[in-house]
């Protein structure tokens, strides 16, 4: 009798992700009383109410409480993927979400909430090409995932380190809020143009940096450091564009813009500028009646518009150029 209560309980508990609960293995009481009830070496599997597997359950121990909270120990959870219907405002469309494994030393469920919370050494790997770590980790209905303290993300072969951010499973949009320090595959064409070894591109910024899943742009709104072993970009704000292979191709940027052409000692200034990475060509803006302009060989350049290229250094500035010939400091 009092098995048959335990698998009830069980039952009840868990009944968020169906109404169907396989337990492939023997379940042993460890220690029960009026208000909880624990057991160790649990291995759950939950259906749906199309019998379809959505999640497996794996733990050393598992304690229900009374008051609808559940606790685990050693955690190992794997959602399978699923059929879910996206609806925005333009469209409405269904999306086929990746296979998600989460380990974990501590995790808890809030039924009430139908909330996760994992702690200590929390390791998330969705898909093939997504993986999350943080000490805690709140996982919500199974649709976002929050990181209210560090988060290390690794998409893509692009690595994002920062704190307080969110993660939304179903569009795979994501925000980090402070402290970023990110670093980007961009491929190294004025070094080698046949090179197939990326050149790391880091970014630093407080932040916050906004990811669209979609588009594959990501926008930061506030002072923001780019660099590599070829350039330097300081701006108060940018927005960066992924190609298909998603290493960064472009770079805009918008307030003042300060760049440095390492190789070459090239300075520029700007209000707004478009950078195209893998052309290697800077194009420099007028904004607010405040003119761009660029200094090679101690020679300044200031136009309404400026379009250097990297590659044979050929510049092209316009509609009249003003040119001032600065002093050698050296």
């Amino acid at each position: 009798m009092k098995s048959v209560f335990i698998i009830l309980v069980l039952y009840l508990a868990l009944f968020w992700y169906g109404s169907n609960i396989e337990i492939p293995n023997v379940i042993r009481e460890n220690n029960e009383n009026e208000n909880s009830l624990t057991f160790n070496d649990n291995h759950l599997s939950i259906f749906n109410n199309k019998d379809q597997k959505t999640v497996d359950i794996k733990c050393s121990k598992a304690t229900i409480k009374a008051n609808n909270h559940y606790y685990f120990k050693d955690i190992r959870l794997h959602f399978y993927h699923t059929n879910k219907t996206v609806k925005t405002n333009q469209f409405i469309s269904d999306q086929l979400n990746e296979n998600l494994y989460l380990n974990a030393i501590n995790g808890t469920y809030n039924k009430k909430k139908k909330t996760f919370v994992f702690e200590n050494d929390v390791e998330i790997t969705l898909g093939h090409s997504t993986y999350f770590k943080s000490s805690k980790v709140i996982l919500i209905d199974d649709k976002k995932i929050m990181f209210p303290s560090e988060i290390f993300l690794q998409k893509d072969g692009n690595l994002f380190v920062g704190e307080k951010a969110e993660f939304d499973l179903i569009t795979n949009d994501a925000i980090i809020k402070e402290n970023i320090q990110c670093f980007f595959k961009v491929q190294n064409q004025s070094i080698d143009q046949k090179s197939t070894q990326p050149l790391l591109t880091e970014l630093k910024s407080s932040g916050p940096l906004i990811f669209n899943g979609k588009t594959k742009e990501i926008f930061i709104y506030n002072k923001t450091i780019i660099e590599n072993k070829e350039l330097l970009i300081e701006c108060k704000s940018a927005k960066l564009i992924l190609d298909e292979n998603n290493t960064l191709e472009k770079i805009e940027s918008i307030g003042l813009v300060q760049i440095k052409i390492k190789k070459n000692n090239i300075v520029a200034t700007a209000p707004k500028a478009f950078i195209n990475l893998k052309l290697n060509i800077f194009t420099l803006n007028e904004s607010s009646n405040r003119k761009p302009y660029i200094i090679i060989n101690n020679s300044k350049q200031t136009a309404k518009y400026i379009i250097y290229d990297n590659n044979n250094g050929t510049l092209t500035a316009g509609p009249t150029v003003e040119s001032i010939k600065l002093n050698n400091t050296k």
